[in-house]
């Protein structure tokens, strides 16, 4: 399930929706992650999930396909022979695909809304800054001024540009550019652009990041933190009901589990973090008895198997004091 995840986060941070469909076929327990521009959940007036509709168009054969999904059946309809007409009918044991969602509303939100407007200014303003550059900077317009005299240069002579009456003048007309009003706007939108982004100014090269330490980290990733924190609360939601309909198929196959038995899910944020700190800090529980041996390597940032690293410990090939 790891690449199943992989683009359930992945639609969820992009258009802040995502689905997938578990369903069970030759003996195993499989998972349809539905590609989120072309699904869409059905909700009634009091908001309560009731269908579910895919609908996509094959480019080779220009056939459009809709997959209808309700609690009890999945029926597949296709235009194929220029006539819309219901081609099969599954049954569902799982209901409804799950709807994955970065909000408490019936849809999400993603973060690209907020993001693409200033993009798109600063695609204007950079434009429109190119353009004057080039324009009006780098190809001057030659004015010149009072009454060019004529039959007063030698048609032999070399040299001569422009013969000009006395207080006559020739200059080139050159845009003088507002730099420092152009840079307060670029700087503006950069700005909010990286604070929505939630990303921190250090990263951009705009302010120092020597000697800062773990508190300050801390401090400069909080945006993104928190943001982290709130996606991983909505994507529990979603792998809870997941877990939900996996225990539904099983128990379906004759597979039952007692009630202190449970699968739960565990979010990494990729946030800079001083190892040898945390690793200090679960050798001080360990030691202490506050912490089982299995979680402290589960914790550990330098243990990547877990249960082979407790096989190894178990043969003696790890020595723990």
């Amino acid at each position: 399930y790891n690449s199943v995840n992989f683009n359930i986060i992945e639609n969820v941070l992009k258009y802040g929706d995502a689905y997938e469909y578990v369903y069970f076929a030759g003996g195993k327990i499989k998972s349809k992650v539905i590609d989120s521009t072309d699904g869409f959940p059905v909700y009634d007036e009091q908001g309560n999930y009731i269908a579910f509709i895919e609908h996509y168009t094959d480019i080779n054969t220009n056939i459009a396909v809709y997959n209808v999904y309700d609690e009890k059946t999945v029926q597949e309809w296709s235009n194929e022979g220029g006539t819309l007409k219901r081609v099969r009918e599954y049954a569902s044991i799982t209901g409804l695909p799950i709807h994955y969602r970065n909000t408490y509303e019936q849809f999400g939100e993603s973060i690209l809304n907020d993001i693409k407007p200033i993009l798109d200014k600063l695609e204007i303003v950079i434009n429109r800054l190119d353009d004057s550059v080039y324009t009006l900077s780098m190809n001057p317009v030659g004015v010149m001024s009072g009454q060019m005299l004529a039959d007063t240069v030698d048609s032999e002579a070399i040299g001569y540009v422009l013969s000009l009456e006395d207080g006559g003048e020739f200059k080139w007309a050159v845009a003088n550019l507002d730099s420092a009003s152009c840079k307060i706007l670029l700087d503006t939108l950069y700005n909010n652009l990286w604070t929505i982004a939630c990303v921190p100014s250090i990263v951009m090269g705009q302010s120092n990041v020597a000697n800062v330490s773990e508190v300050s980290l801390k401090l400069l990733f909080s945006l993104a933190h928190n943001k982290g924190l709130e996606n991983t609360m909505h994507l529990s939601n979603g792998f809870d009901e997941r877990h939900d309909k996996m225990e539904k198929l099983l128990a379906y196959n004759g597979v039952t589990f007692a009630d202190d038995e449970y699968i739960d899910v565990e979010f990494s944020l990729n946030r800079p973090t001083d190892d040898a700190e945390k690793v200090d800090m679960l050798s001080k529980q360990f030691n202490d008895g506050a912490l089982s041996l299995e979680s402290y390597l589960d914790k550990s940032p330098n243990v990547v198997d877990v249960s082979q690293e407790m096989v190894r410990l178990s043969k003696g090939e790890v020595k723990v004091e």
